[in-house]
């Protein structure tokens, strides 16, 4: 691309995103200001990957575990969780994690599942309020490397926080007001993303 051509694109960049709304679409806020973050009890991982990866099951279990305590939650202790058989079962409904809960005077339980896609993986998580008085919340998060997991447990410990808490964040993000660019074009040079922060 020539120097002509370069700043012809810079020029249509600039006009798509100072033209472009994007709309943020944020998580439900209510009673945020509650100080009680309760105790939380992380489950052992499933772990679907086309190579061994079991070791992960306990191993992202604890390291969660550790960064939850960072920013402040009571947690229960991952050893005292897998004494349970049913902390290692495929198929837990609703009624099976409140007991579970219950049993070890858990207010949160978190259950995820990490799935290799070739090199990289994909982490969901759902965190169930063993009193009922919220519905179950859901966070999800792709890892570019499967090998580098270990870098994703902070920013999946914030997500999680932050639904706990109720923290308003983005939760989509809709390109409007632009017909020159695609919206996958100006989605790509966009800083903030879907999770963040408001």
């Amino acid at each position: 691309v020539n120097r002509g051509g370069a700043k012809r694109v810079s020029r249509v960049f600039s006009w798509a995103l100072f033209f472009t709304g994007a709309l943020l679409c944020i998580s439900p806020m209510a009673n945020a200001q509650d100080p009680d973050k309760g105790t939380v009890a992380i489950l052992p991982f499933q772990v679907n990957a086309s190579k061994p990866l079991d070791h992960l099951r306990k191993g992202l279990q604890k390291m969660l575990s550790s960064r939850m305590a960072e920013l402040g939650f009571e947690m229960v202790r991952p050893d005292r969780i897998n004494q349970s058989p049913e902390a290692f079962s495929p198929v837990l409904e609703t009624r099976d994690l409140v007991k579970l809960g219950k049993d070890l005077q858990a207010r949160w339980m978190v259950r995820g599942t990490l799935t290799q896609i070739g090199e990289k993986a994909s982490i969901d998580v759902k965190i169930m309020d063993v009193t009922l008085k919220r519905p179950p919340m859901f966070v999800f998060l792709v890892c570019e490397d499967v090998d580098r997991l270990s870098e994703n447990i902070e920013p999946l410990a914030v997500r999680i926080n932050d639904k706990i808490l109720e923290v308003p964040v983005v939760d989509s993000l809709q390109v409007k007001g632009n017909r020159r660019i695609e919206s996958a074009a100006v989605l790509a040079v966009v800083s903030t993303q879907p999770g963040d922060r408001l």
